[in-house]
């Protein structure tokens, strides 16, 4: 499509090649384009904002990775330049993630859970998704498949150390890993406690 400028009451105007409309060739309606005629853009801010979305939309792993790429080449840069915009828009940008998190629920839990797993366990979700499998869904110990809609709770051993790795011993129902947790870890106790549970007769009033 050729771009028109005509002149109206001596303001130009140009042919929006994504809308078709005549606007007002000023910032107001074009970004700057130094390369082309006139040092505007060809289509107006809308469309050039709708369809750089769009192309980033149908585009995303090649953005992410190049975005990626940069700021690892970039990072003090990068890092200055995010914490300046930040305290210069941090109630706006706060507002707007309240708002993405609502808006995306689901997606946000998934990603928490995933973070979660990470930096604690040093798992993945297959890993965790691995090991439910072997447990064949179901507690470790007391074997239930209903854990009150929850996910089941990873347990580890607290007294293992090697390379700041993890040792984790199993997936359990809260009631039990509350009932580990209570324990401090401590088999003597749950023997005694189940000594005790066998126990016969009691006191009488």
């Amino acid at each position: 499509m050729i771009r028109v400028k005509v002149c109206i009451d001596d303001i130009k105007t140009r042919l929006c090649t994504g809308c078709n409309r005549n606007l007002p060739l000023t910032v107001e309606y074009f970004h700057s384009d130094k390369s082309r005629k006139g040092g505007f853009a060809s289509r107006c801010k809308k469309c050039r904002n709708k369809y750089l979305k769009e192309h980033r939309k149908n585009n995303i792993e090649r953005f992410l990775k190049r975005e990626r790429e940069y700021i690892n080449h970039h990072r003090e840069q990068t890092k200055s330049t995010y914490n300046r915009y930040y305290h210069k828009n941090k109630e706006r940008i706060k507002k707007r993630r309240g708002e993405i998190r609502s808006e995306n629920k689901d997606k946000f839990r998934g990603y928490l859970r995933k973070a979660n797993l990470k930096r604690y366990y040093n798992m993945t979700l297959e890993d965790y998704e691995a090991i439910l499998n072997i447990q064949k869904e179901r507690c470790a110990i007391c074997g239930t498949s209903n854990n009150n809609g929850r996910k089941f709770t990873i347990d580890h051993n607290h007294n293992f150390s090697y390379n700041n790795k993890v040792l984790v011993r199993g997936l359990l129902c809260a009631k039990c890993n509350s009932v580990i947790g209570l324990s401090n870890d401590n088999p003597l106790i749950l023997i005694k406690a189940v000594e005790y549970l066998k126990k016969e007769g009691g006191y009488l009033f």
